[in-house]
């Protein structure tokens, strides 16, 4: 309502008579009331009762806009808080983007430089090796044209060694010159480089200008941020003085009251009317005066209520300074606006300037590195040229250690050392007595002993197995817990019979044949043995070869054994005579191989010798792979889950076991198994394999019915009773296929092959109790208890 409204009302109210007197005095001058006029101010109180009751609502709604409007400016509040933040947090995420960035810049630009660097060097290796074999070319021609001149007429081979010399003069020459222009070409981009180099350094004087000049800008731009910042710390003091929101409050406030004002204006205007009318009325009828003074107290009762409501709600001058702080408020609003703007274009021009610092150092570490590139290639070829010359010159070996093997045991012979056996049970009672009779640790570390081993201490069925399995498989793995005794099983058995012993340490990163055998290096033109490769070569001399010799492998499953060892798995299923394993697919030496290398087919083959078995070790932790079934299949198993406690032997002569006569006693042994117990045998085997089939769909093939056969009658050789050889066989090739089941629906079965195991070996006297075999189905059985 606009103010020329509001006193208008006013001066109504004024002109209007306050005291009962004069109110009745116009009373008496209008008309008498007739039944009809009587009704009509009757209902003027009902009329006036509504109103009082809109009045009320509006009031109460008005009380309710207000909380909702002071609960959205908290809201406003929280609102600008999370905005400042979110500010920040922008800010630093920004930085950490750039970091990353940069970081990833600097990579990309590292891995650019390491490939250009690369294939510089190919290109140098490339050209080397070219010249290497022209080289080489050169030289057989010569020899060539050498032997035919020789062999001509005796008058004629002057003039023929003149000319050749003059040709291989000229073809001197000529190399010469190729290595001269290819050393040009190195100064050539020795040249570029140095020009390059120079660019670089114009363009960083350029920039380092550049940079003092974005320095000077930055400080002046970081001052009139300063000022700005001012600015803006006043602007929002007048910003906090003179709310947005509240201005907006008031102006729909005032629109409520303005309209609330218009309601009553018309109410009222209506009401004077029917006043006016009805006065009319009284001056021509006649009528109660006391009835008309009545109704006319209460309508100035209700217009004073009235009066008190509009007292209430600002004046024009209120009104008029909200309107003036609301153009204040869109003024600053635009000025906030053209600051914010500003300070928008102030950090742009901040980034620019961080990048283009970042872009300078980024040339200064490039220019670095091509120097230090620079250098190392140059060094890169003045030792290709050193090793050039060195190739022209030298004669290669391409397996140096092999033939170095054949130089060193060409002029040693077998010396027989230690008591000669020949008897599988004398064999397993003298290695186990030797090696339990060597002096102890703690007088080995005070230097009490003359001998630099220590005894080791295994039960008689660990000896027995580990004879037995040398007899079954050329491939024996023997796991457990970590400093069980695992590797020094086979080391210490090998000194204890006059064998040979190899540790090979197998690394996590093997993946295949390469990694075990050792690698051919093209460049050089040698074989680089590996030290698995170079123990068998060894196994097979003169000096070794009619003893074991043991190859350990080392914690065999820290790679997967079927990467690395898959060839030597299908190889040694082989013929004796046809056990080898290719080397290099040609001969790089000309027919010039070591004694024990052999050519087949045109690719250089390293054979397998019958004295030789390959052991692995195994632990059983998480940081090893599981040994497959086909790696399983091929081997026999040993299990040393705890150490041995000591026993008390009687000093001995270690023994002296030759190849052929442990063939000798392993094939005695065969022949001196009864057909009684291998009926026995046969029998129990069955009832466990149907058992195992019927539960846990597990099988087995000729393979193993193959290896049963030899590892029972050498088991019961060595002094073992056939019970104990069969539980180990049974308890380490098949049930080992049953643990570390997950499903408990399995533990019925395992149950039922227990109770037939225990069936079938207590019914029969000759195999007795299976041990072995029952203690690993019963922790398996345990595993599912609740």
């Amino acid at each position: 309502m606009s103010k020329r409204t509001r006193n208008s009302n006013t001066n109504q109210n004024r002109q209007q008579p306050n005291t009962p007197q004069n109110n009745n005095t116009q009373n008496i001058a209008a008309v008498a009331v007739t039944p009809q006029n009587v009704s009509t101010v009757n209902a003027q109180p009902q009329d006036i009762h509504k109103l009082q009751n809109k009045i009320n609502e509006l009031e109460f709604k008005l009380e309710e806009e207000k909380e909702i409007t002071a609960a959205k400016e908290a809201e406003i509040a929280t609102r600008e808080q999370e905005l400042a933040q979110q500010k920040v947090q922008a800010i630093n995420g920004f930085k950490e983007l750039e970091a990353m960035a940069r970081q990833e810049w600097l990579t990309e630009k590292k891995q650019e430089i390491i490939v250009e660097r690369q294939q510089i060097i190919e290109a140098a290796q490339t050209e080397a090796q070219k010249i290497i074999k022209e080289a080489q070319k050169l030289k057989l021609d010569v020899q060539n044209q050498a032997d035919s001149i020789i062999e001509q007429a005796e008058t004629l081979a002057n003039e023929h060694r003149q000319r050749a010399r003059e040709q291989i003069i000229k073809e001197i020459q000529t190399k010469e010159e190729e290595l001269v222009n290819f050393r040009k070409v190195l100064d050539d981009k020795d040249r570029y480089l140095e020009e390059e180099d120079k660019k670089l350094s114009r363009q960083i004087k350029q920039i380092e200008r550049r940079e003092e000049d974005l320095e000077e800008e930055n400080n002046w731009l970081a001052l009139q941020k300063k000022k700005l910042q001012h600015k803006e710390q006043e602007l929002t003091q007048r910003e906090n003085a003179c709310s947005e929101e509240a201005i907006s409050k008031l102006i729909r406030e005032k629109g409520d009251i303005e309209r609330q004002l218009q309601v009553i204006q018309d109410e009222n205007n209506r009401l004077r009317v029917e006043l006016e009318s009805n006065k009319n009325r009284l001056q021509a009828v006649s009528g109660s005066p006391a009835k008309i003074l009545e109704d006319n107290n209460i309508l100035e009762n209700k217009l004073r209520e009235y009066e008190k409501i509009f007292e209430q709600y600002p004046s024009e001058i209120e009104l008029a300074e909200l309107r003036r702080r609301a153009e204040a408020a869109i003024d600053f609003e635009a000025k906030y606006r053209d600051l914010q703007a500003r300070v928008d274009d102030l950090e742009r021009i901040r980034r620019q300037q961080h990048s283009e610092r970042m872009e300078t150092e980024q040339l200064r570490k490039e220019r670095d590195t091509l120097k230090l590139l620079n250098q190392y290639l140059s060094e890169q070829i003045e030792e290709l040229k050193r090793m050039l010359g060195q190739l022209q010159t030298s004669q290669i070996q391409a397996f140096s250690n092999f033939a170095s093997m054949d130089r060193k045991n060409e002029n040693i012979s077998d010396r027989p050392h230690g008591v000669a056996v020949n008897n599988l049970n004398e064999l397993a009672t003298i290695s186990r007595a030797w090696m339990g009779s060597l002096p102890s640790r703690q007088e080995l570390e005070m230097g009490e002993a003359e001998t630099s081993h220590f005894a080791h201490y295994y039960d008689k069925h660990t000896i027995r197995a580990f004879i037995a399995s040398m007899a079954a498989s050329r491939l024996i793995i023997i796991q457990g817990q970590s400093g069980t005794g695992k590797t020094s099983l086979p080391e210490y058995f090998a000194y204890a019979i006059g064998g040979k012993f190899a540790r090979i340490e197998v690394q996590s990163s093997w993946r295949d044949k390469l990694d075990l055998l050792g690698s051919y290096n093209s460049f050089f033109r040698v074989f680089n043995e590996s030290q698995f490769s170079r123990a068998i070569y060894e196994a097979g001399t003169t000096r070794y070869c009619n003893h074991p010799y043991f190859i350990v492998l080392d914690e065999m499953n820290l790679s997967r054994v079927e990467y690395y060892f898959a060839d030597l798995l299908s190889i040694m299923e082989g013929r004796p005579e046809d056990r080898e394993i290719e080397l290099l697919n040609h001969d790089p030496t000309g027919g010039q191989l070591p004694k024990g290398i052999r050519l087949k087919n045109g690719a250089v083959q390293l054979p397998i010798p019958d004295n030789v078995w390959f052991i692995g070790t195994a632990n059983t932790d998480e940081s090893t792979y599981e040994i497959t079934r086909k790696v399983y299949d091929r081997a026999q198993v040993l299990q040393i889950d705890e150490p041995f406690p000591q026993e008390s032997f009687d000093t001995t002569q270690p023994a002296n076991l030759k190849i052929p006569d442990f063939r000798q006693a392993v094939q005695k042994a065969i022949a001196n198994f009864r057909d009684t117990d291998r009926e026995i045998v046969e029998g129990c085997l069955k009832l466990i394999s149907s058992a195992l089939h019927e539960y846990f769909q597990v099988g087995y093939g000729q393979r193993l019915l193959d290896q049963l056969s030899i590892f029972l009658p050498t088991y019961t050789a060595t002094g073992g009773k056939l019970g104990e050889g069969l539980d180990h066989f049974i308890a380490r090739k098949l049930l080992w296929q049953v643990q570390n089941r997950t499903d408990p629906n399995v533990r019925s079965g395992l149950q039922e092959v227990r109770d037939i195991i225990e069936v079938s070996f207590t019914d029969n006297p000759r195999l007795g109790s299976a041990a072995i075999s029952l203690k690993l189905l019963e922790r398996e059985i345990n595993k599912f208890k609740r």
